[in-house]
């Protein structure tokens, strides 16, 4: 039915009483109606008041589907710019476009984590795979350990710094590195540890409470950013975007 009052909703109409034709009303918002239009419960609530207008008499005869855009017109108190084919041709186009907006959403927003990617990531050609990732191994240790063995793996490590991945290694760390802000005291979770894990081995990291096993194997797997260095996984970065994406 047309809506009354002085102020005209959208999708309203009214009768011209000289030429006996019902016109759109103008005197309303004409933003309102577009605006109202991305709201799916607006358009399904469009068409079905439409379809119940043409199949509540006896004597209807319903909407065929080949009648989806020519059943609405002024005359028939119906506004063609929200015929039912409009309608959900508008339901299509807002599918794809809300999908696509909750996708940016997912990756721009911090995650439980704090991870997020940059707000143009989707122009990074690292992202759709058309580069690979590149970073630059630098030798820097936090605390240096007194351990042989341990010194050992590192200068193995440190050996291949800037080098393509061993074929015989499924992970390189190379200096990685957490760190995390406490007041004013600066909190090294992880201090650059240098060694590789073999293809087809078992790996196990062994430490204290707070020695950085969870914090480590939360870089590796792409939970957490690392505050710097690199470790290569599988032959990929995981220091820069686009590097888990390829894992």
């Amino acid at each position: 039915m047309p809506f009354g009052g002085s102020y005209a909703a959208p999708m309203a109409y009214e009768l011209n009483i000289t030429s006996g034709n019902y016109t759109k009303k103008t005197n309303g918002d004409p933003a309102l109606g577009p605006i109202l239009s991305a709201l799916p419960p607006t358009l399904f609530i469009q068409s079905i008041a439409d379809m119940g207008r043409f199949t509540a008499a006896d004597t209807a005869q319903g909407i065929r589907f080949s009648e989806a855009d020519s059943y609405c017109t002024l005359d028939d108190k119906c506004d063609p710019d929200f015929s039912i084919r409009k309608c959900w041709t508008c339901f299509i186009a807002l599918y794809f476009l809300y999908s696509l907006l909750g996708v940016y959403l997912d990756n721009i927003l911090a995650d439980d984590m704090g991870v997020r990617k940059p707000y143009h990531y989707f122009l990074l050609p690292s992202y759709w795979g058309l580069s690979h990732a590149q970073a630059t191994d630098t030798v820097s240790v936090v605390e240096r350990s007194t351990d042989e063995d341990v010194l050992a793996e590192e200068a193995e490590a440190q050996a291949r710094a800037n080098q393509p991945m061993s074929a015989a290694s499924a992970i390189e760390v190379r200096g990685i590195r957490a760190t995390f802000q406490r007041g004013n005291k600066v909190f090294h979770a992880v201090k650059g540890p240098w060694y590789s894990v073999g293809k087809r081995q078992l790996f196990a990291l062994l430490g204290p409470n707070g020695a950085g096993k969870t914090t480590t194997i939360n870089m590796l797997t792409g939970f957490l950013p690392p505050s710097g260095g690199n470790a290569l996984v599988c032959g990929e970065s995981i220091a820069q975007a686009g590097g888990m994406a390829r894992i």
